[in-house]
């Protein structure tokens, strides 16, 4: 699987692609950019952030730590799938699921990113996959964790606001997992 990616992607080692003019990850990366190169930390390439800021920070990040390569910025979204899968796996076999069901979805899910029309959007800078994977990150660590502490809720809580700003739409998604968690840790 990933070394399908690292084959498809290794020419931009040294370089990025643009994709077509109007694709979320040009956007993103100008504003990325503009973060690091421009210095423009608080403003992040707009005067008002509207538009999933959290992106923004995570593609400077790259930016800062691996230069121009478009190779580092396509190979996460891979290896997000890759991660997003095997927690998925890990939830359902600490929900006490039957683990060939928990194998099974687990590949299901691979298959459903990676079959039909999916497959193309794979690498082309959508905050979905990093957003599934703080997502299915959360679950695990709210079943796995104590939440009477309270270092573990600093913790989830800082996880939940980086997913916020990732996706502003699982706000609901985020808060469901929250008092879901505290019903359980109750009980």
């Amino acid at each position: 699987f990933l070394f399908f990616f690292i084959i498809k992607f290794y020419s931009e080692l040294e370089g990025i692609s643009w994709w077509t003019s109007s694709d979320d990850w040009n956007i993103f990366q100008s504003l990325g950019r503009a973060i690091v190169v421009d210095g423009e930390w608080l403003r992040a390439g707009e005067d008002i952030l509207d538009y999933r800021p959290g992106i923004r920070y995570f593609f400077a990040l790259i930016h800062i730590m691996f230069g121009q390569s478009g190779f580092a910025q396509k190979i996460i979204e891979p290896w997000l799938i890759l991660c997003s899968s095997c927690l998925l796996m890990l939830i359902l076999n600490k929900l006490k699921v039957n683990k060939f069901f928990s194998f099974t979805s687990a590949i299901l899910l691979l298959a459903i990113l990676l079959g039909e029309n999916y497959r193309w959007i794979i690498s082309r800078g959508l905050v979905a996959y990093h957003s599934m994977f703080m997502l299915l990150l959360l679950s695990y660590l709210f079943i796995i964790i104590d939440l009477n502490k309270i270092y573990n809720l600093i913790l989830l809580s800082f996880l939940g606001i980086l997913n916020i700003c990732l996706r502003e739409d699982h706000i609901f998604l985020t808060f469901a997992l929250i008092y879901l968690s505290s019903i359980n840790s109750f009980n």
